[in-house]
């Protein structure tokens, strides 16, 4: 997302600071599990049930009926954003190449 930003201006360091200031390392333990620290979980109102979702340099984890609700709209908003920042005018969807 950031790499259209130049590293020196400040919307930058804004926007950087907001999307991985909240970022923790993890660890595994001995049944392959994480320990999500309880004050993430409560951010992203995770309950029970998450996603796991890729995201070229790391993993993000969304709570599932949240991520189902946002996996639905993503189609939509992509090509929007496409538009915005003068992409493509057709973005490829999920399935199709």
């Amino acid at each position: 997302m950031l790499s259209g930003f130049d590293p020196l201006d400040e919307d930058y360091a804004t926007l950087d600071s907001h999307l991985v200031g909240g970022s923790h390392d993890v660890e595994l333990d001995s049944a392959g599990r994480i320990a999500m620290p309880s004050r993430l979980a409560q951010y992203a109102g995770i309950t029970k049930d998450v996603v796991l979702v890729g995201s070229k340099t790391h993993i993000q984890i969304w709570d599932r009926s949240t991520w189902d609700a946002r996996s639905e709209r993503l189609p939509d908003a992509v090509q929007d954003i496409s538009r915005r920042r003068k992409g493509a005018s057709r973005l490829p969807t999920l399935g199709q190449a």
